[in-house]
C-alpha cells in the first residue's frame, strides 16, 4: 500500500460509487451541495492542495462521509433531517476535516503489511451502510483481522479532531458554529426515534457521545456567533430534492400545501410550483412561482424553472429572455448555460 496514494485510491472507489450507487445527477442540486462544500473547503484553508468533489445520494437513510482525494458524500435522507443550512454545513465541516487532516489515509497507512485489498476493506468499513447494514458488517467480519481492525478505530480517535477543525472552518466561512453541536443533537433525536434495529449509518462510522456535544458546544461558544445566514437557498434545495426522491408526488404535493397554508416558505412554494411544473399544470406553476418571486425576488434556480415553464409553454421567447438575464447575472452557472444551450 504505501507505494500507492491514497488519492488514487479514492479515485478508484469513486469510480465504484458512481457505477453502483444511486447518485443524484440534477444540475442544480449538484451546484447547489458544490457551491456549499467550495464554501467550507476554502474555509479550511487547505483548498490549493485538495481539489474537493461533493455529491448527494439518493437514499433516505441518513449518513454522510469523505474519502481520500476529496470526495464528500451526503444522503438525501441527512440533508432532510437539517432544518438549516448551516446545520447541513456543520456535517460537511466535520467530513472537510476529515479530509484535510489525512484521517482515512493515514489510518490506510498504518504500517506496511496493509495491502491494497485491507485498505479496500477498511474504506468498506468507512462507507458501512451505503449498500446495507448486512453487507458493511459482512465485508468488515470476513476482510479484516484483529490488526486490520485496529485501523478502523484509529479513524474513529480522529472525531474529535474533526469537530474542532470542523468548526474552525464553520467560524471561518462565516457559519454560527453552534451549528456543529445542534446537527449533533439532531442526529442523536433521529437515532433515538428510530424503530430499526441498530444506530443510525451515520453514527455507525461517527460515535457520538455527551462528551463530543459537550466538546462541540464548549468550542463554539468561543467563537464569534453569525446569527443571520439566509436560508432561502436551502430551502429551495431541499424541496427540490423532495420533489426527486418522492415516489409519492400527490402526497408530497398535499404535505407542501398543508405546510404552505400555515407557514410559507421559500421550500414550500417552490417545491408546490415543481410539482405543478413536472404534471403539466404550467398556469398553476408560474402562479406559484410569482409567488416565491415575493420572498425571493430572481432567484435562480426559480427562474430557471420559470424558464422551462415558458418554453413547454411554446414561449420560446420569453424563456430566452429568462435565461438571459440568470446568465447576465451568474455567467459561470452550467444550469443556465446548458439550458441556453438546449433552447
Amino acid at each position: 500500500f504505501p507505494t500507492r496514494r491514497s488519492s488514487d485510491l479514492g479515485a478508484q472507489f469513486m469510480r465504484q460509487i458512481r457505477a453502483s450507487m444511486p447518485l443524484v445527477r440534477d444540475v442544480p442540486t449538484n451546484e447547489y451541495i458544490q457551491s456549499l462544500g467550495n464554501k467550507l473547503a476554502l474555509a479550511s484553508g487547505k483548498v490549493s492542495e485538495l481539489d474537493f468533489s461533493f455529491f448527494v445520494i439518493n437514499d433516505i437513510a441518513i449518513n454522510a462521509f469523505a474519502i481520500p482525494g476529496g470526495y464528500v458524500g451526503v444522503n438525501i435522507g441527512l440533508i432532510d433531517a437539517m432544518s438549516r443550512e448551516e446545520q447541513l454545513a456543520g456535517v460537511i465541516a466535520h467530513e472537510v476535516a476529515h479530509v484535510t487532516q489525512r484521517h482515512h489515509a493515514r489510518a490506510f497507512a498504518i504500517g506496511n503489511q496493509y495491502s491494497i485489498r485491507t485498505a479496500a476493506t477498511i474504506l468498506a468499513a468507512i462507507l458501512i451502510g451505503q449498500a446495507s447494514a448486512e453487507a458493511g458488517q459482512a465485508a468488515l467480519a470476513a476482510g479484516m483481522a484483529a490488526t486490520q481492525q485496529s485501523a478502523i478505530n484509529f479513524t474513529r480517535t480522529n472525531e474529535i479532531e474533526a469537530d474542532r477543525i470542523g468548526i474552525e472552518i464553520l467560524s471561518n466561512a462565516q457559519y454560527n458554529p453552534t451549528a456543529m453541536a445542534e446537527s449533533f443533537a439532531i442526529l442523536r433525536r433521529k437515532n433515538r426515534l428510530n424503530t430499526s434495529s441498530g444506530a443510525l449509518q451515520y453514527l455507525r462510522t461517527h460515535p457520538l457521545d455527551n462528551n463530543r456535544i459537550a466538546e462541540a458546544k464548549d468550542r463554539a461558544n468561543s467563537k464569534t456567533v453569525i446569527t443571520d445566514t439566509p436560508q432561502t437557498d436551502f430551502q429551495i434545495f431541499k424541496a427540490r430534492l423532495a420533489v426527486l426522491a418522492t415516489e409519492d408526488k400527490g402526497q408530497l404535493l398535499r404535505t407542501f400545501e398543508a405546510k404552505s397554508e400555515q407557514n410559507p416558505t421559500a421550500e414550500t412554494i417552490y417545491g408546490i410550483a415543481l410539482l405543478h411544473a413536472e404534471a403539466n399544470r404550467y398556469e398553476q406553476a408560474l402562479s406559484y412561482l410569482n409567488k416565491l418571486g415575493e420572498i425571493a425576488k430572481n432567484h435562480p434556480v426559480a427562474e430557471l424553472l420559470r424558464a422551462e415553464v415558458l418554453e413547454e409553454q411554446g414561449d420560446l421567447d420569453g424563456s430566452q429572455a429568462v435565461l438571459v438575464a440568470l446568465h447576465e447575472e451568474d455567467p459561470l452557472r452550467f444550469s443556465v448555460v446548458e439550458k441556453l444551450t438546449d433552447l
